[in-house]
């Protein structure tokens, strides 16, 4: 859900309301799971720092900066992952490249679209 409204909000080369509306809701609800878990537990398993956790990270380091004080418990989670050395280090990974959304997305073109979504995938080369 966090990727197709990455997709729409940000990527799609043309804007469509649907799916933004519907993918930003579905993204608002399952932040509201999350930050109701992560007032239950330390960590998204439990009291130990799981995979869990590292494969769920890279998908809301934008709405931590779009929903910022929205969920408390989520953004004290977030903190304590970046905390962690290998963490911080690996989130550096793919950021203010220009055609990443933390780079504002300049650059992104139609090439890069059709390298990410495979548009070229089954052109005879």
């Amino acid at each position: 859900m966090f990727g197709q409204e990455a997709h729409f909000t940000h990527y799609a080369s043309e804007r469509h309301d649907y799916p933004i509306e519907r993918y930003s809701r579905e993204v608002d609800r399952l932040m509201m799971v999350l930050d109701k878990r992560l007032g239950e537990a330390e960590w998204l398993a439990g009291d130990e720092y799981t995979i869990a956790d590292m494969a769920t990270l890279p998908y809301l380091r934008r709405q931590f900066i779009d929903k910022a004080g929205r969920f408390p418990n989520v953004e004290r989670w977030g903190a304590a992952m970046l905390e962690r050395p290998a963490v911080a280090e690996g989130m550096k990974v793919g950021v203010a490249r220009p055609e990443t959304i933390e780079g504002g997305l300049s650059g992104f073109t139609d090439e890069h679209r059709a390298i990410l979504w495979g548009d070229r995938q089954h052109v005879k080369r």
